[in-house]
Formats: structure tokens, sequence, C-alpha cells
């Protein structure tokens, strides 16, 4: 009997190693780096992290101040080099280029006025004279159009008439 009990205890050993050896149990997926991203364009950033088996998920877009980041990737979550399980959502945030501004009015005005409502608006004032019978100084027309909208820091441009002189109709 004593034996009997010895090869039951050694059946049941060996069964419950098998158990646990096997492949009964799922193992937890290894975990995958998440790649650096920040400074890519979403194409590239989208690559790269499908290449590492991670999904991306409908992107942010937010404006930025450097204009060399227009369509490049600001922020990522999870962030660079954190392990996550295969599969897992990556969401990025990228630039959509300078905040946008609206050009002022300024037809009628001074090329002073102008200047200033142009750096008001966080535009560069441009200006070009030509010949008209308006007043000296004064804004005939803008380019981009009053009211349309632009990238901060680009160039307002306006045209206004040449001085000093008379202008051909003899107003000043």
């Amino acid at each position: 009997i004593l034996v009997l009990l010895g090869v039951l205890v050694i059946v049941l050993l060996l069964g419950g190693w098998l158990l646990f050896k096997s492949n009964l149990f799922e193992s937890p997926p290894k975990q995958v780096q998440v790649p650096t991203v920040i400074g890519m364009t979403e194409a590239d950033a989208r690559n790269a992290i499908g290449a590492a088996g991670l999904s991306v998920d409908a992107p942010d877009f937010r404006p930025d101040d450097d204009p060399t980041t227009k369509g490049k990737v600001l922020e990522q979550d999870p962030n660079r080099d954190q392990y996550v399980d295969p599969g897992t959502s990556v969401h990025l945030t990228i630039s959509s280029g300078l905040p946008q501004v609206q050009v002022p009015f300024l037809i009628g005005s001074t090329q002073d006025e102008a200047r200033n409502k142009l750096r008001d608006a966080k535009l560069k004032p441009e200006f070009t004279s030509v010949e008209s019978d308006k007043p000296q100084g004064e804004v005939l027309s803008t380019a981009p159009e009053a009211g349309t909208a632009g990238d901060q820091q680009s160039t307002g441009h306006a045209t206004d008439r040449k001085g000093p002189g008379h202008a051909p109709n003899g107003s000043v």
C-alpha cells in the first residue's frame, strides 16, 4: 500500500508540473517600446508606430508658433520609451501651422495707420507705392483682402499712393 501511495504522489506531482508547464494558461503578451515620434511628419510617425506593433488613433491638430513644425508631431501619448501591450493606440497632436489671424481693413488709412494695424494683427507690413489721384500715403488696396484669414507673421501687402508731390488731379 505504501508503494501504491508513493506512485500516486509521484503521478500527482508529475501531473501538476505538466499542467503548469503547458500552454494551458495564456501567458501575458510581451510589451513593446513606444517609439519616439515627436518632430516627425504624421506619415512617418504612423509608419514608426505601426512598425512597433502599435496603432494610431485620430490625431488632434493645434497651431504652433514655430512655422517649421507644420504637419509634424508636437506631442504623443503614451510618451516615448514607455512599454505597452502590442496593439495599444498612440495618440498624436500635430501642428496645424501658425495661428490664423484676420487681415484688418486698411483701405483709406494712412501708411502709418496701416502699418500699426498690420502689426497689431501680428502681420508683417509691406507697402508698394503707385501713382494715384488719392492723397499721398493713403492705402488703396490690400492683399490678402480685409477679413480673410492668414498665417500669423505672414506678410500683409498694402498699396499706397506715391509721394511726395501732387496727385494727378492736384490733391495732396
